[in-house]
């Protein structure tokens, strides 16, 4: 099958929007009614569709394949993701360790619980145990009843755990990562699959621009209206099933749909930043915490400044470092899905 750059290119918009997001939020805790807070509102709403590109990137790259091996996919994909975290949530329990003091038991309980944004992980792994199902369901593919039964077992074994009386406080929250609430967001694997195949007629750029910019800055008028009247910054329009934000995903995914069949002569470079994406996604928090420490944030200045300021700042150390130790053998996987 031919390498498909328009899901590159998704990828990292997306990697940049998760960006922008977590940016403009490290000055989002003030008055709603300072002119300040409206830039970063702006900049949240604005970004809102990132993680979800993710989950229907899955569903593109996924659910387009003619055949899917449930326990391959168990093994070098979900698998993965368990490492991923354990690995990742105690680099950040160790940081904030060295940074705030705490004993062993603490750098558990950070490790358990994980750094805010590693909680895509968790509910990656979930979508992830199903996609094997939506596979089978898409294309009338027989699905393996020891993967059915897996899955129950797994259920099962948490349910169970749960009931022990006394459950150490670390066991307790890895349970708990398990949500069942996370397949609300399954629906956004098999939308990516359906869209990833739709053909776009000429004009749909355009159209998808100005919906989303329509959608955005409309829905970030809302937010900061209910916010004035609630007397402190909410999250009233920023979920990740509202309207808005499916809307703003739909548009953003089916404009760089439009580039399918772009020929690019030499892939490498794009390519390379495609590859970098979940290390950045992973490290860029880091890099922001850092950066505060030393009186670098989205405050030093009027946020229409900072805010692009701070995220270019970001994204180059964050492609700096990645790039680096996607070059060391062993760790490349690390940085992986």
């Amino acid at each position: 099958m031919d390498r498909r750059y328009e899901l590159d290119l998704t990828r990292m918009f997306a990697c940049l929007m998760v960006v922008l997001l977590h940016t403009a939020a490290t000055g989002w805790h003030i008055d709603p009614s300072l002119p300040e807070w409206r830039y970063y509102n702006l900049a949240d709403m604005a970004a809102r569709a990132g993680v979800p590109l993710f989950f229907m990137l899955s569903g593109a790259l996924f659910l387009n394949r003619e055949t899917l091996d449930p326990r391959r996919f168990f093994l070098r994909r979900t698998l993965r993701l368990l490492l991923l975290y354990a690995v990742w949530s105690s680099f950040y329990a160790l940081a904030g360790l060295l940074q705030y003091g705490g004993g062993g038991h603490d750098l558990l309980r950070r490790a358990a619980a994980g750094h805010y944004h590693l909680q895509f992980l968790a509910i990656q792994f979930f979508l992830y145990l199903l996609v094997p199902v939506l596979h089978s369901c898409l294309h009338g593919k027989k699905l393996s009843e020891r993967y059915l039964l897996a899955l129950f077992g797994l259920v099962l074994l948490k349910e169970n755990l749960s009931l022990v009386p006394n459950l150490p406080e670390v066991l307790q929250i890895l349970l708990d990562k398990l949500n069942y609430t996370y397949i609300i967001y399954l629906l956004y694997i098999p939308l990516g699959y359906w869209l990833s195949r739709r053909t776009y007629p000429r004009g749909t750029r355009a159209v998808c621009l100005a919906v989303y910019t329509a959608v955005t800055l409309l829905a970030a008028w809302g937010n900061r209206w209910y916010s004035i009247r609630q007397g402190e910054p909410k999250e009233w329009l920023y979920g990740y099933l509202c309207a808005a934000t499916v809307i703003q995903a739909v548009c953003i995914f089916c404009f760089f749909q439009t580039w399918r069949g772009l020929e690019v002569k030499r892939p490498g470079l794009l390519l390379e930043l495609s590859g970098c994406t979940l290390g950045v996604y992973l490290f860029h928090p880091f890099v922001l915490e850092t950066l505060r420490s030393l009186g670098i944030s989205v405050t030093m200045s009027v946020p229409i400044k900072s805010i692009p300021f701070l995220v270019f700042l970001v994204l180059v150390i964050c492609l700096a470092a990645v790039w680096g130790l996607r070059r060391i053998p062993g760790i490349r996987k690390l940085l992986s899905s």
